[in-house]
């Protein structure tokens, strides 16, 4: 007769068990091969099912954390970071966008250099937004991560960050820059991309409120 540690070689068996609130969650046992009974019996097991996200985002749902930000009345819980995360894409966006439209031509009496100044709000408005979001994620994991927007948007986000770094490298390289010709062709073919990014992002984040298929776990 093999030994325990024989018959549990031959498969893998995984239990998860949660609990949102006051309802308990159970993921049913899953496995391949055969396990040794009490009685000697061989006991079949289903084929091992792949792998999902499914037990992630029910300890995710289930944490403190993930609970006060969607369960509790605070204006500092859901709605202050939501709040926090519009302001900080308006100020991300915003100058990116300013910035944008300066190169391709708009506002020609403001020297280009002197936007430089508003790389740090820049900066601080992308990584307000970041951090806010990362806590409306964690609210609401099985929304976001289900639905194929979200990772669009962070694509969009993405993209769009990396073309500023590359403008803004060529754009504010000498600081006596005075003249939207030193930014030439090339750059501004970069700014509409990085407009149109900006547009795909917003319009994505939007989107999410419409587009997603499950709400949480349990929902």
């Amino acid at each position: 007769m093999a030994t325990s540690r024989e018959c549990y070689s031959d498969y893998r068996l995984f239990q998860f068990i949660y609990a949102r609130g006051n309802t308990p969650v159970i993921i049913p046992r899953y496995g391949s091969g055969e396990l040794e009974t009490e009685a000697g019996t061989p006991k079949p097991f289903e084929p091992l099912e792949p792998m999902t996200l499914d037990p992630f985002l029910l300890w995710l749902e289930s944490t403190p954390l993930s609970q006060w930000i969607v369960g509790s009345d605070s204006m500092f819980a859901f709605p202050g970071i939501l709040t926090f995360h519009a302001i900080g894409m308006g100020f991300a966006v915003g100058i990116n966008a300013a910035i944008d439209l300066r190169i391709l031509g708009v506002a020609p009496g403001v020297p280009l250099v002197d936007m430089r100044r508003f790389v740090p709000v820049l900066w601080f408005g992308f990584w307000l937004n970041a951090a806010s979001g990362v806590l409306l994620l964690i609210g609401y994991p099985t929304k976001a991560l289900t639905n194929p927007v979200f990772y669009l948007k962070l694509a969009l986000i993405a993209i769009g960050m990396l073309l500023f770094v590359k403008i803004s490298r060529r754009i504010f390289r000498d600081g006596d820059a005075q003249s939207i010709a030193a930014s030439g062709p090339p750059v501004r073919r970069l700014a509409i991309i990085s407009l149109v990014c900006w547009t795909g992002a917003i319009t994505a984040g939007r989107l999410l409120a419409y587009t997603y298929t499950r709400l949480t776990q349990l929902h």
